[in-house]
This record gives structure tokens, C-alpha cells and sequence, in this order.
């Protein structure tokens, strides 16, 4: 599915994909560089993959709907304009450039991956980002709502490589602190605006972000995501897609 703004293109990336470039096809590789299908066939093959945005329940596709139009982004329906949209973003950006790509997702989280319009844009939004002046927005399905809070606690990468680790003053003063690098800290807050009405859905912004790092502040909080493993001691072999959401960003100017 394929939505637009005055200055990005989004497009709804299932989970259990990577967004770009990897050891096994990305979605970038599929929208963009496959060599056996057109721009029309590719669309159509994001649009029925595995957990696509239609096949959410009705009340969370109007969720995520309305959130979508309140930060102002509408959908693309005709398929034709989905496909000319494919076609010129391969032109007018290279492979180095991921076709426009402005951001990035985990494998297992779903949602929003936006695409600069022109390269201006992609210029613009790149010295945007690395001045933390880009809002971006999730959703997020506890299994409890969570009061609106800030966490602002630190993060380390794990030694194993995998996960991320909140560093608070109980890490840092127990011998688990030899897992951490420890000499690479790196800042990071997590907003917690508000829950949705009867929903278990919690809206989430962070500024500047680094991988896993909803998912590792919220599970360090006590409110993992629903379907969450990485990051808690569930090991249920048939667990569901992580119910973690990308809907969209704001600009700062």
C-alpha cells in the first residue's frame, strides 16, 4: 500500500522483511530491483504480502488511517499512479541512494518506510534527520496501556550484537556491565504520548532514533510490545508479528 504527503512517498512494509539491503531480498529489492517483474507487478506484490496493511482488523486499519491523515499523509489507491511513482523514484535516485529511502525499519517491525519526492527533499530531510529535527511517530500494542512518560535512558549495544541494553544505574553498577560497550553510549529518548482511547495501542515519537529502541525502552518499562521475544523471556514458537507500527513523521523546521 502506497501513501503520499507534499514532499514523501510511504510505503506499508510487512513484517518478517528487511527494508533494504541484506543477505536475503529486501523490500527494497522487490519494489525496485526486481529483474522479472515491472513497477505495476511489484506494487501488486507488496500489496498482498503476509500481514499487509488489509489484512489488520477493520477498527486498527481506521486507526491508523485517521492517525495517518492527522500528520498529513493520504492514500495512493490507483494503481497505475502506484507503479508511475515506482518508476520515476528509480529514476530520479540511484541504488547507493535507496531510491530516496529516508528511513529504515527492524525486520519484524511493520508500518511506514517514506521516499523522498525529489532529490531536493532527500537532501533536505538527510540534514533534517542528523539534527534530530524529524518527529516520528509508531504505534504500539501493550498488553496494558502506559501512562505518557519520557524515557530517556540510555542505550548500549550488547556484546552478542543482537540486542540493545538499557543502561540504568543497576546495569552499570552489577557485573553484567563486562556484556555492554560500555564505551560507546548512546542517548535516546522515547516518548509516550498518550493510549488510544480503549485501545491497547500507545502512540509513541522519538526524535533520534537507534535500532531497537521502542522496543528495548518499553520492555525496560515493563510494557513490552505485544509479541515481543527479543527483549523479554517469551519463547512461544508460534508467536504473532511484533505488533510495533510506523504511521508516519513531522518536520521541524
Amino acid at each position: 500500500m502506497l501513501f503520499q504527503n507534499t514532499h514523501c512517498y510511504f510505503f506499508w512494509k510487512p513484517p518478517e522483511i528487511a527494508s533494504t539491503r541484506g543477505k536475503q531480498q529486501s523490500f527494497l529489492d522487490i519494489l525496485f530491483e526486481s529483474k522479472d517483474h515491472k513497477s505495476a507487478d511489484a506494487i501488486a506484490q507488496i500489496n498482498i504480502m503476509e500481514w499487509s496493511r488489509e489484512q489488520l482488523s477493520h477498527d486498527d486499519q481506521q486507526l491508523f488511517l485517521w492517525y495517518m491523515t492527522d500528520i498529513g499523509i493520504d492514500i495512493v489507491q490507483d494503481m497505475q499512479e502506484q507503479s508511475d511513482i515506482v518508476s520515476n523514484l528509480k529514476t530520479q535516485f540511484s541504488h547507493e541512494q535507496e531510491y530516496g529511502l529516508l528511513n529504515r525499519l527492524d525486520t519484524v517491525t511493520s508500518g511506514l518506510l517514506y521516499m523522498a519526492k525529489h532529490p531536493e527533499t532527500y537532501s533536505h530531510r538527510k540534514q533534517r534527520q542528523a539534527a534530530s529535527k524529524i518527529h516520528k511517530y509508531y504505534l504500539a500494542k501493550t498488553q496494558q496501556p502506559i501512562q505518557p512518560q519520557d524515557i530517556d535512558t540510555p542505550l548500549w549495544h550488547h556484546t552478542n550484537g543482537k540486542s540493545m541494553i538499557v543502561a540504568d544505574e543497576a546495569l552499570l553498577s552489577s557485573r553484567r556491565k563486562q556484556k555492554i560497550k560500555w564505551w560507546h553510549l548512546l542517548p535516546a529518548r522515547t516518548e509516550v504520548i498518550k493510549t488510544l482511547e480503549d485501545n491497547a495501542y500507545n502512540l509513541i515519537k522519538i526524535t533520534k532514533w537507534w535500532r531497537h529502541q521502542i522496543r528495548a525502552h518499553l520492555a525496560h518499562i515493563w510494557h513490552p510490545i505485544l509479541w515481543e521475544q527479543l527483549y523479554t523471556s517469551d519463547t512461544d514458537i508460534d508467536a504473532k508479528p511484533l505488533q510495533l507500527y510506523s504511521i508516519g513523521c513531522k518536520i521541524w523546521k
